[in-house]
């Protein structure tokens, strides 16, 4: 045993070497099947729209959000969205619709930034998304809003609604939500954010296809590094071990 010892501390770095591709190897297999599931989830079902936070939002949708955004929250939004009355060509590139109109864009945030403002607009963007979509003759909105003032549209009468009359209004889709999970939150939320890009002209379909390519392009990189890795590996055991019975017999 000790004689093999002896024989096998020459191939100690290869031997780490081994180790550590069979790590690599092992973690790119374990990645694959995430974006594989991301490419279904968010860029098929949800058009590669996976989060309630849009680089741009229009006045009126701005101004609906801060409805369902607590007073607290308020002051991030605000920090973390600046007002644009001109509109650049960037702007206009992406959102041609923008054009002449004054809209919120997006500072460029960190990480944890990001994932704070995501957990303010989640329900918020979730909120206005099943507003938008309800059909006013339905019975959910007849006994939420009953019949309106001419002139007076859903997002007015919310607006002379304190905190408490907003939850009680809104406490079956806090329920809704609480038995969604996070990745379905955020793809239900990206909904409305698909929305707000179509209504400042994006194209949608770019968005999707860019999405998706993005992904298909992360599988291919870490399926090639899986291969490779394992390649390596193999390699380096059969040299390995073609020394060491060279060496001993």
């Amino acid at each position: 045993m000790f004689k093999i010892k002896g024989y096998l501390k020459k191939f100690w770095y290869l031997i780490l070497a081994c180790i550590c591709l069979l790590f690599v190897q092992a973690q790119t297999e374990l990645t694959l099947p995430d974006y594989m599931s991301d490419i279904v989830s968010v860029g098929i079902q949800a058009g590669g729209f996976a989060s309630p936070v849009s680089d741009v939002l229009t006045e009126e949708t701005y101004q609906h959000l801060l409805l369902f955004v607590d007073q607290k929250d308020q002051k991030t939004v605000k920090k973390d969205y600046k007002k644009v009355s001109k509109v650049n060509q960037d702007i206009i590139d992406t959102f041609p619709k923008a054009k002449g109109k004054t809209v919120y864009q997006l500072k460029d945030l960190s990480s944890d930034e990001e994932s704070e403002l995501e957990n303010i607009l989640m329900k918020p963007m979730l909120i206005i998304t099943s507003l938008d979509s309800m059909d006013t003759s339905s019975k959910e909105y007849q006994e939420k809003f009953g019949q309106l003032p001419p002139n007076m549209s859903v997002y007015d009468a919310i607006s002379f609604m304190d905190e408490s009359q907003k939850s009680k209004m809104f406490e079956d889709m806090d329920t809704r939500i609480d038995t969604m999970g996070e990745s379905t939150l955020k793809i239900a939320a990206g909904n409305g954010v698909k929305a707000e890009y179509k209504k400042l002209g994006a194209d949608i379909d770019k968005v999707q296809t860019d999405y998706i390519f993005k992904d298909v392009r992360n599988c291919f990189t870490w399926n090639s590094g899986c291969n490779f890795s394992c390649f390596l590996c193999n390699k380096s055991w059969c040299w390995c071990s073609a020394c060491f019975k060279k060496r001993c017999f």
